[in-house]
Protein backbone atom coordinates (compact mmCIF):
# COMPACT_ATOMS: atom_id res chain seq x y z
CA UNK A 1 0.00 0.00 0.00
CA UNK A 2 1.43 3.44 -1.06
CA UNK A 3 -0.53 6.83 0.13
CA UNK A 4 -0.28 9.34 -2.30
CA UNK A 5 -1.75 13.18 -1.66
CA UNK A 6 -3.98 14.42 -4.17
CA UNK A 7 -5.66 17.35 -5.74
CA UNK A 8 -8.67 16.94 -6.51
CA UNK A 9 -9.85 18.11 -10.28
CA UNK A 10 -12.51 15.75 -10.91
CA UNK A 11 -15.47 14.02 -8.72
CA UNK A 12 -17.75 13.34 -11.85
CA UNK A 13 -20.93 11.12 -12.10
CA UNK A 14 -19.89 7.84 -14.42
CA UNK A 15 -22.98 6.23 -13.65
CA UNK A 16 -25.16 7.13 -10.57
CA UNK A 17 -24.00 7.09 -8.11
CA UNK A 18 -21.03 5.90 -9.11
CA UNK A 19 -17.78 8.57 -9.41
CA UNK A 20 -14.73 9.13 -10.99
CA UNK A 21 -12.52 11.16 -8.85
CA UNK A 22 -8.81 12.46 -10.45
CA UNK A 23 -6.34 15.26 -9.92
CA UNK A 24 -2.78 16.22 -9.76
CA UNK A 25 -0.17 14.78 -6.85
CA UNK A 26 1.41 16.37 -4.48
CA UNK A 27 4.93 15.07 -3.48
CA UNK A 28 6.46 16.07 -0.06
CA UNK A 29 10.13 17.41 -0.78
CA UNK A 30 12.68 18.42 2.34
CA UNK A 31 11.88 21.48 3.51
CA UNK A 32 8.42 21.51 4.04
CA UNK A 33 7.97 21.54 0.05
CA UNK A 34 6.04 20.09 -2.24
CA UNK A 35 6.16 20.02 -6.14
CA UNK A 36 3.34 18.57 -8.96
CA UNK A 37 3.88 15.41 -9.70
CA UNK A 38 1.54 13.44 -12.39
CA UNK A 39 -2.24 12.39 -12.67
CA UNK A 40 -3.81 10.16 -10.49
CA UNK A 41 -7.09 8.50 -10.94
CA UNK A 42 -7.98 6.32 -8.00
CA UNK A 43 -10.05 3.10 -9.63
CA UNK A 44 -11.58 0.34 -8.08
CA UNK A 45 -12.01 -3.22 -9.32
CA UNK A 46 -15.79 -3.40 -10.46
CA UNK A 47 -17.86 -1.16 -12.31
CA UNK A 48 -15.19 -0.05 -14.74
CA UNK A 49 -13.04 1.26 -12.27
CA UNK A 50 -15.65 4.10 -11.11
CA UNK A 51 -15.90 4.41 -7.32
CA UNK A 52 -19.30 4.49 -5.00
CA UNK A 53 -19.10 5.77 -1.74
CA UNK A 54 -17.97 3.07 0.01
CA UNK A 55 -14.81 3.33 -2.25
CA UNK A 56 -14.78 7.45 -1.78
CA UNK A 57 -15.09 6.87 2.15
CA UNK A 58 -13.97 10.67 3.21
CA UNK A 59 -13.38 11.03 6.80
CA UNK A 60 -16.63 12.40 8.49
CA UNK A 61 -18.58 11.34 5.61
CA UNK A 62 -18.12 14.18 3.91
CA UNK A 63 -18.05 14.44 -0.18
CA UNK A 64 -14.58 15.49 -1.94
CA UNK A 65 -15.01 18.67 -4.02
CA UNK A 66 -12.66 20.21 -6.28
CA UNK A 67 -9.61 21.75 -5.13
CA UNK A 68 -9.92 19.75 -2.08
CA UNK A 69 -6.15 17.76 -1.13
CA UNK A 70 -6.76 14.25 0.25
CA UNK A 71 -4.69 11.75 1.03
CA UNK A 72 -5.87 8.26 -0.85
CA UNK A 73 -4.34 4.48 0.35
CA UNK A 74 -3.19 2.70 -2.91
CA UNK A 75 -2.59 -0.68 -4.06
CA UNK A 76 -0.51 -0.28 -7.46
CA UNK A 77 -0.79 1.34 -11.14
CA UNK A 78 -3.15 -0.49 -13.10
CA UNK A 79 0.17 -0.20 -15.90
CA UNK A 80 -2.85 0.19 -18.43
CA UNK A 81 -1.22 2.42 -21.25
CA UNK A 82 -4.50 4.35 -22.29
CA UNK A 83 -5.15 5.19 -18.99
CA UNK A 84 -1.65 5.61 -17.11
CA UNK A 85 -3.21 7.78 -14.50
CA UNK A 86 -5.09 4.91 -13.30
CA UNK A 87 -4.13 3.49 -9.44
CA UNK A 88 -5.95 0.80 -7.75
CA UNK A 89 -7.24 2.01 -4.75
CA UNK A 90 -6.86 -0.11 -1.35
CA UNK A 91 -9.98 -1.51 -0.65
CA UNK A 92 -11.48 -0.47 2.91
CA UNK A 93 -8.79 2.62 4.33
CA UNK A 94 -10.96 6.10 4.77
CA UNK A 95 -9.48 8.78 2.72
CA UNK A 96 -8.22 11.95 4.60
CA UNK A 97 -9.00 15.48 3.65
CA UNK A 98 -5.22 17.44 3.99
CA UNK A 99 -6.36 20.83 3.13
CA UNK A 100 -8.17 23.27 0.59
CA UNK A 101 -6.16 24.82 -2.48
CA UNK A 102 -6.76 28.37 -3.51
CA UNK A 103 -7.57 28.88 -7.15
CA UNK A 104 -5.38 30.74 -7.84
CA UNK A 105 -2.72 28.16 -7.39
CA UNK A 106 -4.23 26.28 -10.82
CA UNK A 107 -1.98 28.52 -12.84
CA UNK A 108 1.23 26.53 -12.14
CA UNK A 109 -1.05 23.23 -13.89
CA UNK A 110 -2.05 24.50 -17.14
CA UNK A 111 -0.28 22.37 -19.66
CA UNK A 112 -0.24 22.98 -23.14
CA UNK A 113 0.50 20.02 -25.09
CA UNK A 114 1.18 19.77 -28.88
CA UNK A 115 -1.96 17.91 -29.46
CA UNK A 116 -4.31 15.66 -26.96
CA UNK A 117 -4.33 12.62 -29.79
CA UNK A 118 -1.47 10.21 -30.43
CA UNK A 119 -2.37 10.17 -34.00
CA UNK A 120 -2.51 13.99 -35.02
CA UNK A 121 -3.62 13.46 -38.81
CA UNK A 122 -7.73 14.43 -38.63
CA UNK A 123 -8.09 14.39 -42.21
CA UNK A 124 -10.96 12.15 -43.01
CA UNK A 125 -11.96 9.72 -43.02
CA UNK A 126 -12.14 9.91 -39.38
CA UNK A 127 -13.52 6.05 -38.40
CA UNK A 128 -10.07 4.51 -38.13
CA UNK A 129 -9.08 7.41 -35.42
CA UNK A 130 -9.63 5.34 -32.67
CA UNK A 131 -8.01 2.41 -34.17
CA UNK A 132 -4.92 4.32 -34.73
CA UNK A 133 -4.66 5.81 -31.43
CA UNK A 134 -4.48 2.13 -29.88
CA UNK A 135 -2.67 0.54 -32.40
CA UNK A 136 0.15 3.23 -31.37
CA UNK A 137 0.08 2.95 -27.72
CA UNK A 138 -0.49 -1.04 -28.14
CA UNK A 139 2.25 -0.82 -30.79
CA UNK A 140 0.11 -3.04 -33.16
CA UNK A 141 0.03 -2.79 -37.35
CA UNK A 142 -2.44 -0.52 -38.40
Amino acid sequence: MISKRILVLANSTKHHPMRCVAGRELIDESGGKSRWGGWIRPVSTHDEGALNSGDRCLAGAADLNPLDVIRVALDVSENNPLQPENWLIHQGEVWTKDSVMDAKSLLSLVEEPESLWLCVSLTPPFHDLHYKVIATVLELPA
